[in-house]
């Protein structure tokens, strides 16, 4: 099995708009970690994503995530975080009553929902290039059973597709390893 990520922008794109749920039914056990969850989707998100079946497409079932995470934090205007801390380890349920976005934020959101769905998904901790500045970004790699690979997604991205622009600098399991990493090393938050 390989645990890699297939590069191109067409491959990342063909196999969110491919893969279904169904796909996701039997999974090799080197993924199952993958899965673990030390989070729940708050009942609000999980009751609305009760309908979807095992023949939605990955890309419909991150564009429900987003309609229904809109529709549970009912349009208000987003709020953004007011640290890296409060972007990456704030709370699912917190992140819906304070209707945090960030990327950090939507990553915890997707990437917890996919879970709970099925999906094994691994949480990056990177940065994007900017034309001004290099700033801290946050992606999630899923998991393809198509043919093994993991596909970058950023929930960020209108079709999902995360820009070049961006590295990758470490993979956790959720933020909650990112914290025990950052606890054990001098460092300050942005």
């Amino acid at each position: 099995m390989k645990f890699e990520n297939r590069g191109t922008t067409e491959h990342k794109r063909e196999t969110i708009e491919t893969i279904t749920l169904a796909e996701y039914k039997n999974l090799p056990s080197e993924t199952r970690e993958w899965l673990m969850t030390n989070e729940n989707v708050p009942k609000g998100m999980c009751d609305a994503l009760k309908g979807l079946d095992d023949s939605a497409k990955l890309k419909d079932v991150l564009i429900e995530i987003r309609r229904v995470r809109a529709e549970v934090t009912q349009n208000r205007k987003p709020v953004s975080p007011t640290s890296f801390e409060d972007s990456r380890f704030t709370s699912f349920e917190d992140i819906l009553k304070r209707n945090l976005d960030s990327c950090g934020v939507r990553t915890r959101v997707f990437g917890t929902t996919l879970r709970e769905l099925g999906i094994p998904v691994r949480f990056v901790d990177g940065k994007h290039d900017g034309d001004e500045r290099t700033t801290d970004h946050a992606w999630l790699d899923i998991y393809s059973p198509k043919d093994g690979s993991w596909i970058e997604c950023d929930p960020g991205e209108k079709d999902f597709i995360l820009s070049d622009k961006n590295k990758r600098e470490r993979i956790f399991h959720d933020w909650d390893e990112l914290k025990t990493v950052l606890d054990s090393q001098p460092r300050r938050f942005k």
